[in-house]
């Protein structure tokens, strides 16, 4: 499993760009107890927003619609109890991944979801923004937004979050199997294609092609 987890820091790609788009409601019929938080615009264009963690905080954080995973600050990680008692730091860490742990709660406002996975990483793309932009102590990602409908209104600095039945995948794990298994054997094509020629004898003097 360390194996894995390595391969997995080695590959995994942050998708830290902007958020230019929101994830606007597919039906009314979840449109109970909407939660409305604050978001901060920051000059890089990224999302801030103060989440709290474990009872702990609030933090910083930067709210990613890229990312298939939380991230936490091996500080906060200590702070809000993430590490589990007696924890040492592995010999070998891959640019400095502590690894994956449970997060009891992660709080927006009233939005709260429990029992949520985390890694425990001073990411370097995300300390590079924290020394532009002012203390971030990691990111929430896909885990924590895929269970609401989103809708982030740039202008009045505001999200707001309605609870949805979706019960998002493990995108690491399916990520770890995907570069673990390999892809023999599989092959993909279009259902339909179209063939073009073109051609222009020597003779033809007049305008155009013969397709």
């Amino acid at each position: 499993m360390r194996r894995l987890h390595l391969l997995f820091s080695l590959c995994v790609v942050l998708l830290l760009a902007p958020a230019s788009w929101a994830l606007l409601p597919a039906s009314a019929s979840f449109m109970s107890r909407p939660v409305i938080v604050p978001i901060e615009i920051v000059k890089s264009g990224h999302i801030a927003i103060r989440a709290k963690i474990n009872g702990h905080g609030p933090y910083r954080f930067i709210f990613d619609t890229g990312a298939p995973m939380l991230l936490v600050s091996e500080q906060v990680a200590k702070d809000a109890r993430i590490l589990p008692r007696g924890f040492e730091r592995p010999f070998f860490s891959l640019m400095g991944d502590l690894g994956q742990f449970n997060i009891n709660s992660i709080m927006l406002g009233r939005a709260v979801q429990p029992n949520l996975q985390s890694d425990v990483w001073n990411h370097p793309t995300v300390e590079e923004l924290s020394r532009a932009f002012g203390r971030f102590e990691g990111l929430i990602g896909y885990p924590f937004f895929a269970r609401y409908q989103v809708t982030i209104d740039y202008q009045a600095r505001t999200m707001t979050l309605v609870p949805s039945p979706y019960i998002p995948t493990d995108t690491r794990e399916k990520m770890t199997r995907r570069m673990t298994e390999g892809s023999a054997g599989k092959f993909f094509s279009p259902s339909e294609s179209i063939g073009i020629q073109i051609s222009k004898p020597g003779s033809d003097q007049s305008a155009g092609v013969v397709i």
